[in-house]
């Protein structure tokens, strides 16, 4: 049988205040990725134990988990929160039903394992990172069809994610770069700055901002229009694995392998908190779309989430 508990902390973003916290933990191994529902309404939590797991939010409860063949390493939603898709080391990515854990279609392509998914505002194209073919491709969702094989990156893709006009794919990779790919035309404009391997990518909600997290410790904004660093955040003590921008774009979280959450203002790049959030490397985080709460997962094999308090 799983095990399960919750942890859910309070906090006043400007001072770090914490309350009394609540775990889940069900998974039997590291957390590598967690995605909440575009309504509010559901958790997905992503495992090296070959298991996702959809979480009821509002009722902190299990609703089902589905075993795959091998780890999987992301998870993203439809944008009417009734699809949602994984990454898979088995070399291939999948479309689920959300209401009941049925796989809808599969894409197979990628010469290794797929690492990162991403589906644009429209939910009409999927996009995936590759590990040993080194590719980034675009598919058709209706269909299930492949659309684009973007090569242009020497290592493994960790991180996809589209531009909210659907007009960018920005990719991160171990070869330290990231690119911005033209939809339309498959051309990349390459971003340099990190001086290692780059995790995660992740668009603000107005597109006009790209936040990045490396090993090289770092969290990096770009601006996209110009390609240069406006924010490059240093807080972090190891590897930063996880980015997520607040709905309402104001506040980046980062998290890393020094196990923390950290939380930036966009406009000036100070921080609003640390938190101490697991007991190994934290590995992803994500909002409500509310932006009241976020949620981190890691390799302890947990899932937190915590509910910010409004300021004084």
């Amino acid at each position: 049988m799983f095990r399960v508990s919750l942890i859910v902390i309070a906090l006043a973003p400007l001072l770090g205040r914490a309350a009394d916290p609540v775990e889940f933990k069900e998974h039997k191994d590291m957390v590598y990725a967690v995605a909440v529902a575009p309504d509010g309404k559901t958790l997905a939590s992503a495992s090296k134990d070959g298991t996702f797991i959809l979480w009821d939010i509002a009722g902190a409860q299990r609703r089902l988990a589905v075993k795959q063949v091998g780890a999987v390493y992301d998870v993203v939603f439809s944008p009417d929160s009734e699809q949602f898709f994984t990454a898979g080391e088995d070399k291939i990515a999948r479309q689920w039903e959300t209401a009941t854990g049925k796989e809808l279609r599969s894409f197979v392509g990628h010469g290794g394992p797929v690492y990162s998914v991403a589906i644009s505002k429209d939910g009409k194209t999927l996009a995936t990172g590759g590990g040993e073919d080194y590719t980034v491709r675009l598919w058709d969702v209706a269909t299930g069809n492949a659309l684009a094989v973007l090569k242009g990156h020497t290592k493994p893709v960790y991180g996809v994610a589209f531009s909210p006009d659907g007009k960018t794919l920005a990719s991160s990779a171990a070869d330290h770069i990231v690119n911005l790919w033209d939809i339309k035309t498959s051309v990349a404009r390459t971003l340099k700055g990190h001086t290692d391997q780059v995790f995660r990518c992740v668009y603000s909600p107005d597109g006009k901002y790209l936040a990045t997290g490396s090993q090289d410790k770092t969290v990096r904004v770009w601006d996209v229009a110009t390609g240069k660093v406006v924010r490059k955040l240093t807080d972090a003590k190891e590897s930063v694995y996880g980015v997520a921008f607040s709905p309402d774009g104001r506040t980046l979280l980062s998290a890393g392998e020094d196990r923390y959450v950290r939380a930036f203002v966009l406009s000036d790049g100070k921080s609003l908190f640390a938190v101490k959030a697991h007991a190994k490397a934290t590995y992803g985080c994500a909002w409500s779309p509310d932006g009241r709460t976020y949620f981190s997962c890691g390799a302890d094999g947990s899932v937190f989430s915590r509910l910010l308090e409004p300021g004084p």
